[in-house]
Formats: C-alpha cells, sequence, structure tokens
C-alpha cells in the first residue's frame, strides 16, 4: 500500500510505512518472548527491545525514524515525496 501512495499521497505513504513497522516490531516483540499487548505504546516496545539488545544501531534508529514521521504524517498532515522514498529503502 505505501507504494502505491507514494507518487500521489507522500503522507498516506508514510502513515501505511508506520502501520507496517509498528506490525513489524510487534511480530519481532513476539518472537523473543516481550510481546507485552497490542496496546503498548510503539515507543515502549522500541524502548524494551533495544534494551533487551534486539534491536541496535541503524534498525533501532530506522524503526524511531519511521515512528516519528509517521506520528508527523497523521498528525500533523507533513510528510512529502523524498521523506516517503527515503523510508521504504
Amino acid at each position: 500500500m505505501a507504494e502505491r501512495y507514494f507518487a500521489d499521497v507522500p503522507n498516506t505513504c508514510l502513515i501505511k510505512l508506520r502501520q507496517f513497522w509498528e506490525i513489524l516490531a510487534q511480530l519481532t516483540a513476539a518472537n523473543v518472548g516481550l510481546y507485552v499487548s497490542p496496546d503498548e505504546s510503539q515507543v515502549g516496545r522500541l524502548r524494551r527491545l533495544r534494551e533487551r539488545g534486539v534491536l541496535k544501531g541503524d534498525v533501532d534508529r530506522l524503526f524511531h525514524e519511521l515512528r516519528k514521521m509517521g506520528n508527523a504524517a497523521t498528525h500533523a498532515l507533513a510528510g512529502d515525496k523524498w521523506s516517503a522514498l527515503s523510508k521504504q529503502s
């Protein structure tokens, strides 16, 4: 879905990317026995994954960047094609 929206609605592309990464973080937490609930905040889940050494370096940074950009896209209608493109790679 993110790729479909990239050219015409980059804001929606970022929202879809964030949704994908949220599910990926939930699955990662579940696979290592750290899943709490679907109601847990993404920042809390990412913090716990980092503290337990599951997310490191660039992967941890990318998760947080997508979380922040997704928040901006959702709440402030932010996001352009260049932001969306840089997070798809």
